[in-house]
């Protein structure tokens, strides 16, 4: 059976083909769940499940996260957020990479800071035991914040890793948004294009 971890948070939209957006509030540690419906290619009783910052901010966090994606095997789509804070006055790895963005684009140095964002994920490996390196990932990353790859896909970047640390960990198939949901120029979803795609994958 295939399961899928998607980076990129913000392509779940409420017109996206799982269907509509439901609370959770019994299901505290994941901040929404999308309820699969039928669809070209997808299973009547699909479910996507997309969890937080608050959820994936630390490894004892995401342990508790697999198990309960482990704890229901209709949960085949999994959506990552980027780490939240861990106590008052942490910070969130998305205002870190906001902050890299803007030292980058005036001409400043942004090692002080970007350390701080290597080093919450080298935390979150660690802490879940894992043989990972994220090096050529966090190499390719800075390059593409100094030499202004934009302020979106700076911000992107946190949740990016995360879904790929959790893949890993899983043994699940990682998948960026990007490559599977399409929109049309005046942002609606191009469902068709969205469809076919995600049916072949």
């Amino acid at each position: 059976m295939t399961a899928l971890i998607f980076a990129c948070a913000q392509a779940v939209r409420r017109d996206f083909p799982c269907g509509k957006i439901l609370p959770r509030s019994e299901f505290p540690s994941a901040n929404v769940q999308i309820q699969g419906q039928r669809g070209k290619g997808m299973s009547e009783n699909l479910k996507t499940a997309k969890f937080g910052g608050s959820s994936l901010a630390e490894a004892g966090q995401f342990r508790k996260v697999i198990d309960i994606i482990k704890a229901d095997p209709s949960r085949r789509f999994i959506v990552a957020s980027a780490p939240g804070k861990r106590y008052s006055g942490d910070f969130k790895v998305t205002d870190k990479l906001y902050e890299c963005y803007e030292l980058a684009s005036r001409g400043n140095n942004i090692d002080e800071v970007y350390h701080q964002f290597e080093n919450r994920y080298r935390d979150i490996v660690e802490g879940l035991g894992m043989d990972y390196s994220l090096d050529e990932e966090f190499r390719r990353i800075k390059m593409s914040v100094i030499h202004n790859a934009g302020r979106d896909y700076a911000a992107s970047r946190g949740e990016y890793l995360n879904a790929r640390i959790l893949a890993e960990y899983l043994g699940y198939e990682f998948i960026d948004a990007h490559e599977v949901i399409f929109f049309h120029e005046n942002g609606t979803l191009d469902t068709d294009r969205t469809y076919t795609t995600m049916a072949e994958r």
